[in-house]
């Protein structure tokens, strides 16, 4: 006579779940280290987005910018004068979905020939919770035209 050799349900029950014990951590390193990967390219793409707004504000005429603020001394939302940051950065960057750009300028109080800017990116993280804003400050001092 031959003897068969299998497994018996006992056998393949104790497999199974030592199986899932050793999966699901398995399963939670990955998906947490995935979502850190977007979180990561998130706060790179705002980063982007403040620095492509400083550079085209730099790239602009003061006395352009000057007229957009109106002589507020007060923070007020920039309308205006950074259509490529708009149109291009953030339009390229549709597939997240969830960036929300707040740009600002006021004249200083001090010297009207100094135009402060502050902008800031937030977004919603993978937990649905909102992360926390990027910020950028940067002023624009008028060249003295002798």
């Amino acid at each position: 006579m031959k003897k068969r050799k299998a497994f018996t349900l006992v056998e393949v029950l104790v497999a199974a779940v030592i199986f899932l014990i050793a999966a699901v951590p398995i399963y939670y390193a990955l998906a947490g280290s995935a979502s850190k990967g977007i979180e990561t390219t998130k706060l790179s793409m705002a980063r982007k987005i403040l620095e492509s707004f400083r550079e085209e504000i730099m790239s602009r005429n003061f006395d352009e910018i000057d007229a957009m603020v109106g002589g507020s001394n007060t923070f007020i939302t920039l309308s205006g004068g950074y259509p490529k940051t708009l149109s291009e950065v953030l339009s390229f960057q549709t597939q997240y979905k969830d960036f929300v750009f707040t740009p600002e300028v006021r004249v200083n109080p001090d010297r009207n020939s100094v135009l402060e800017f502050r902008s800031s990116v937030t977004w919603t993280r993978a937990d649905g919770s909102k992360h926390p804003e990027e910020k950028m400050a940067f002023i624009m001092v008028k060249k003295d035209v002798n």
